[in-house]
């Protein structure tokens, strides 16, 4: 009866994940992984005939210090055939506060590669990559409302 309901419950979760379009990423290394919820559905913020610029959200989980936070995350794309620099402000709003709003100067930078894209991960996980959303414990109390990017630049080197 126990072996019974071990496989049931594996063939849940595989069920589950398969349902759902889930999936979990993880680094052994670090301790720490994220869960994609749903289909990774990427949604367009800025593009042009040089860069494209996608949001996705997540969940993100840490094992080590307990972290369980909804994200939103980017993939940049380098659209062109040479080196591109790219660089940006952000808006943030939070329980109805702005924050970012007036601070101009805040510059975000990343440079990719002839026709190279980039996005949130273990390698890419600085604030560049990543805006934090929600607390899933509830422990911090802010959460985003909405976000702009503003004044973006890119160069092509």
């Amino acid at each position: 009866m126990k072996s019974a309901l071990i496989i049931f419950v594996s063939l849940l979760g595989m069920f589950t994940t398969y349902a759902t379009g889930a999936s979990d990423r993880k680094d052994p290394l670090i301790g720490k992984s994220y869960s994609v919820t749903g289909e990774k559905a990427w949604k367009t913020e800025y593009e042009d005939s040089k860069v494209l610029i996608e949001s996705c959200h997540i969940v993100y989980t840490s094992q080590g210090n307990t972290t369980n936070h909804e994200r939103v995350i980017f993939r940049y794309t380098n659209r062109t055939t040479g080196n591109l620099k790219i660089s940006f402000g952000r808006k943030m709003v939070y329980n109805g506060v702005c924050y970012g709003c007036d601070k101009t100067d805040k510059k975000f930078t990343l440079e990719l590669s002839a026709h190279q894209s980039k996005e949130f991960s273990e390698e890419n996980k600085d604030k560049t990559y990543y805006i934090f959303s929600k607390d899933l414990k509830s422990t911090i109390t802010k959460t985003l409302d909405s976000f702009e990017l503003t004044n973006i630049e890119t160069i092509v080197q």
